[in-house]
């Protein structure tokens, strides 16, 4: 599933990306050429404004200047001195045709006839672009200029194939940039969306996993429950009924707890567990549970001690009813797998402006192997698979209630060589 997902996330973000890149390749292609466009055209402009220029200054025209001419500005030039071609008369008809056409466009459609005796005493001329009988663009110019002993015609024409060259040169170049940048967009989406799929892609297994396991630790006690009620029908006198109750209502605890577990995660997970900060005195929060739990430790001979520091501490911004919670879990882990006549410890530090709570043992401890997923949900080492008061939830609960506090909680090896929690909190809630 995740995989068509993959691919189908990868060719929508390719596809938008791509397209964006082609509507601003194009953009920026139009832009371009029109200043290529432009810049041909003035370029045309400024080489005919100076050959008219220095036309106008010269009583003597002479052949090297022309030839210089055509050859430097890429021109074809036909001048007449009233109406008499100068120089020589070219060989190519079509160009003889154009040049005549460009008089006659100049003429019909711009009003001016440079072949014209009349008697202005100004220059004039025109600009526009015209083609010719196969099409060619060109840059044309007609101008009529006054001298002493009459006039001169002078027709020019600049072939637009240099520019249409560069434009198909630069569209190609576009062209493959664009691909090339599609190519890498579509590399770039792949692994993208691989990265963003994959914390959904995990939270999906770890849904599943979460599933079947308090699947499996619903059935248990369930198959219990069962069982017990179907003894229970069959028992023929009142203690063995009150054994079987007493089964019953023990898994069914069992279940109250478990699920309640489950929806305090389920809280976590969709951020509606909200915590009531106020200001709390850590030392004697903690005193308030050591004096809860010591009975509970004496029942099971483990020698329980608590060390607080000497000065006095300031407040500390916290949910106490949740810390306590997780100060709950940890103490009853102790009480389940630390051995008789083991040592349990409450330890308070106050390093401003964190307050760092300790809980640890000299019980079996916690394999390093195990260490790094004991914060997950429904893990349990195998030293604990015969506890059937524990699901492998209560870690994970303490987890996400110093998450909410914005806070730590990491295992270490207790000196003691048994397992050492630490809870870090900041005296602020910031």
């Amino acid at each position: 599933m995740f995989h068509k997902l993959h691919i189908r996330f990868t060719f929508f973000f390719a596809s938008i990306a791509s397209l964006i890149l082609i509507f601003m390749s194009i953009i920026c292609l139009l832009i371009s050429e029109k200043g290529m466009k432009q810049n041909h055209y003035i370029a045309f402009l400024n080489n005919m404004n100076a050959a008219i220029t220095h036309i106008e200054s010269q009583n003597v025209l002479t052949y090297q200047w022309f030839l210089e001419t055509e050859q430097n500005a890429r021109l074809f030039i036909r001048i007449k001195d009233n109406n008499r071609e100068l120089f020589y008369q070219r060989q190519n008809t079509s160009l003889q045709d154009l040049f005549e056409k460009t008089a006659q466009t100049a003429r019909d459609t711009y009003g001016l006839d440079i072949d014209s005796e009349g008697t202005s005493s100004i220059m004039q001329k025109t600009d526009f672009q015209i083609k010719d009988d196969e099409g060619t663009s060109y840059y044309a110019c007609a101008a009529r200029i006054p001298k002493d002993h009459g006039f001169l015609s002078v027709v020019a024409l600049e072939p637009m194939t240099g520019l249409k060259q560069q434009i198909l040169v630069q569209r190609i170049g576009f062209v493959g940039a664009d691909l090339l940048g599609i190519f890498l967009l579509t590399v770039f989406s792949w692994f993208f969306t691989k990265k963003l799929l994959s914390p959904i892609e995990k939270n999906r297994r770890q849904q599943a996993a979460f599933i079947s396991s308090a699947s499996h630790e619903l059935r248990s006690p369930l198959t219990v429950i069962l069982s017990d009620l179907s003894a229970l029908k069959k028992a023929d006198n009142k203690e063995k009924q009150q054994a079987f109750l007493s089964s019953i209502e023990q898994e069914g605890l069992r279940m109250s707890r478990l699920i309640e577990d489950m929806l305090a995660l389920a809280n976590a997970d969709s951020h509606s567990w909200s915590i009531h900060l106020e200001e709390t005195e850590v030392d004697t929060l903690l005193l308030d549970t050591y004096e809860k739990y010591e009975p509970l430790m004496r029942e099971k001979k483990l020698h329980f001690s608590i060390r607080l520091p000497d000065e006095i501490l300031p407040p500390c911004s916290m949910d106490s009813v949740r810390i306590l919670q997780v100060l709950s879990i940890l103490l009853d882990n102790a009480l389940s797998y630390v051995p008789a006549g083991g040592h349990v410890q409450i330890g308070l530090i106050y390093q401003a402006p964190a307050y760092l709570i300790s809980v640890s043992d000299d019980g079996p401890g916690i394999s390093a192997e195990h260490r790094e997923h004991v914060f997950r949900r429904f893990y349990r080492g195998d030293s604990s698979r015969h506890e059937k008061s524990h699901f492998g939830l209560g870690l994970s609960i303490a987890s996400e209630i110093m998450k909410l506090h914005k806070g730590e909680i990491t295992l270490t090896d207790s000196p003691e060589g048994g397992a050492c929690f630490l809870l870090k909190l900041n005296s602020r809630y910031e």
